[in-house]
C-alpha cells in the first residue's frame, strides 16, 4: 500500500504557532490599555529605553513586565487560570481566601497577615493614639472596623486562622482614648453587612457601626432606610481572585439628608485654601468597576465637608472605611475634617496648625482592623501632632 505523505503536517503545525507569535506580539504593541479594570490596576506600557536604564537592568524589567500586562486577552487567561486552581481545590489565590456564604453564594476574604507582626504595629498604634488624646486634651475615639473575615469567621475556609483576635484583645485594654469595636451581634443572620467581592462594609454595615459610635459620643442617632445605586459591583477581592461565576454585589446607600452639604478634598498641600471642591456621592463611580468610590470619588489626604447640621466641628483619621460612614456624620456636625495618613503630602507642622486653628469639638480615629494593623503612615502621624498641638 502506498503510504500517505504526511510531511505537510508539522509545518503546518509550525506556520500556526508562527502566526499565533507574530499576532500575540503585533497585539501587544498596537493594542495598549492604560489599566486593567478587572484587576483594577495601572498597567505597564512600552518604557523608553536610555543608556542608564538599559545598563541598570531597569528597562529590561519594564518591558518584561509591559510584554505580561499587555498579553492579548490577559484578563481572560487570568480568570481561566484562578478558575482552575479553584476546581483543584485551592482556596486562597491572589491574596484572596475563597470561601462561601450559607446559601452556597462565594464569599472572598482578604488574606491574613501574620499575627506577631500586626501585634506589635496595633500597639504602636493605640500608644500613638493615647498620647494624641492626651496632647490634644479633646475627647477622642477610636473606631475600629472589624474585618469581614471576623464578622463572617463561619463563611471562611476550613484553614482560614482567625481574625482580629489580636485588635479585639489590645482594644478591651485601658486607653486615654475611648475605643470602639463593634460588635455586629446579628451578622450571622445579615449577609448584608459587608461585600462578598470587596473587603469593605456596606453602608448598612456602616450604619450600624454609626449607632455604636452615637451611643458613646452622645448623640441622638437618625434613622435610615436604603436605596439600591447597582446590583453588579465586583470589588478588590474580585480582582485578585477574579471567578467569573461569583454573583457580583449589591451597592447601596441611605436616604440621610445630605442637601446643603459642600465637600472639597486634596492631598493636603497648602493646608485648606489648596483643595477643590468633590462630591459627596460620585455619580461616575457607578460607571467603573470600583464602584465603592461613589462615597467620596475615593481617598484624599485632607478633606473638608461643611454642612448646615447645627453642630460643631469633627476631626477625623481615617482609612476608606469612613467614606461611607461619613455621610450619617453630616447630621451632627457642621464641620468635618478628614484626614487620610496614607494620602497626605502636607508636613506635620501644617497639620498641626490646621487642627489648633479649627479647634475640633472631637476626635475620631476610623480605621478597619487589618489596616489599622498594617498600616505605617497613623502611628507616626499622631506621635508626631501628639508634640506640636495645643
Amino acid at each position: 500500500m502506498k503510504e500517505k505523505d504526511i510531511t505537510w503536517a508539522p509545518r503546518l503545525i509550525s506556520a500556526l504557532f508562527l502566526i499565533i507569535l507574530f499576532a500575540a506580539g503585533a497585539g501587544i504593541f498596537l493594542f495598549q490599555r492604560e489599566s486593567s479594570e478587572i484587576e483594577n490596576r495601572e498597567l505597564q506600557q512600552l518604557p523608553s529605553p536610555d543608556a542608564g536604564s538599559v545598563l541598570s537592568g531597569e528597562w529590561q524589567k519594564e518591558f518584561e513586565d509591559f510584554t505580561s500586562d499587555q498579553f492579548p486577552f490577559r484578563d481572560d487567561f487570568n480568570a481561566f487560570g484562578v478558575t482552575v486552581r479553584y476546581a483543584l481545590g485551592n482556596r486562597l489565590i491572589g491574596g484572596a481566601y475563597i470561601g462561601k456564604t450559607p446559601d452556597g453564594s462565594v464569599r472572598l476574604f482578604e488574606e491574613k497577615a501574620d499575627d506577631e507582626k500586626r501585634a506589635s504595629r496595633v500597639s504602636d498604634t493605640l500608644a500613638a493614639a493615647d498620647a494624641f488624646s492626651r496632647a490634644c486634651g479633646i475627647p477622642t475615639t477610636l473606631l475600629i472596623a472589624p474585618s469581614s473575615g471576623d464578622v463572617y469567621y463561619d463563611d471562611t475556609p476550613s484553614f482560614a486562622p482567625p481574625f482580629d483576635l489580636v485588635i479585639k484583645a489590645e482594644a478591651k485594654k485601658s486607653h486615654d482614648c475611648a475605643v470602639i469595636y463593634p460588635s455586629f451581634p446579628t451578622a450571622s443572620d445579615d449577609e448584608s453587612l459587608y461585600f462578598r467581592t470587596d473587603h469593605h462594609w456596606t453602608a448598612r454595615g456602616a450604619f450600624l457601626a454609626y449607632r455604636e459610635y452615637a451611643d458613646e459620643t452622645g448623640l441622638t442617632p437618625i434613622n435610615v432606610s436604603f436605596e439600591l445605586l447597582s446590583d453588579s459591583f465586583y470589588g478588590t477581592l474580585h480582582s485578585k481572585a477574579p471567578l467569573p461565576f461569583i454573583t457580583p454585589d449589591v451597592l447601596e446607600k441611605s436616604d440621610v439628608d445630605v442637601s446643603g452639604v459642600r465637600v472639597s478634598a486634596g492631598g493636603g498641600f497648602g493646608g485648606m485654601d489648596s483643595l477643590s471642591e468633590i462630591q459627596l456621592y460620585s455619580e461616575a463611580a457607578l460607571e467603573i468597576k470600583d464602584k465603592y468610590q461613589y462615597f467620596l470619588g475615593g481617598n484624599y489626604g485632607l478633606t473638608v465637608i461643611e454642612s448646615p447640621a447645627d453642630g460643631g466641628t469633627l476631626f477625623i483619621f481615617k482609612d476608606s472605611f469612613a467614606n461611607c460612614f461619613v455621610p450619617y456624620l453630616t447630621t451632627h456636625y457642621s464641620r468635618i475634617i478628614m484626614i487620610d495618613p496614607r494620602y497626605y503630602r502636607g508636613s506635620y507642622t501644617d497639620l498641626a496648625a490646621l487642627f489648633d486653628e479649627t479647634a475640633p469639638d472631637r476626635v475620631l480615629i476610623l480605621y478597619e482592623s487589618a489596616n489599622l494593623a498594617d498600616d505605617t503612615y497613623l502611628a507616626p502621624m499622631l506621635n508626631a501632632l501628639a508634640g506640636k498641638v495645643g
